[in-house]
């Protein structure tokens, strides 16, 4: 085998290496970016409802220590609030 195929074999295992990689590194990141894009609509769902007057309405919260899991207890406790401070001043 002369040194010429043997180095052309090696730059295609690493070019198919690199584009394996690629491929599954943007299937990771599309799985994740589907995860959190879900849970902000869930959260902004909510918000839009508490806008509107519904004060019962809460965002469904998962068993997570998540940033959105604690956004989403967050705006729960805030909607509890002001709920109860509406049933206090009447």
């Amino acid at each position: 085998i002369s040194a010429g195929i043997l180095s052309s074999y090696w730059l295609r295992v690493s070019a198919n290496s690199v584009a394996i990689t690629l491929i599954i590194g943007l299937l990771i990141s599309l799985v994740l970016l589907s995860w959190i894009t879900r849970h902000l609509r869930k959260v902004l769902h909510a918000v839009e409802e508490f806008k509107e007057g519904n004060l019962h309405v809460r965002v469904p919260l998962t068993e997570s220590d998540s940033d959105l899991a604690l956004l989403g207890k967050t705006f729960n406790s805030m909607a509890d609030r002001i709920l109860t401070n509406i049933e206090d001043l009447k």
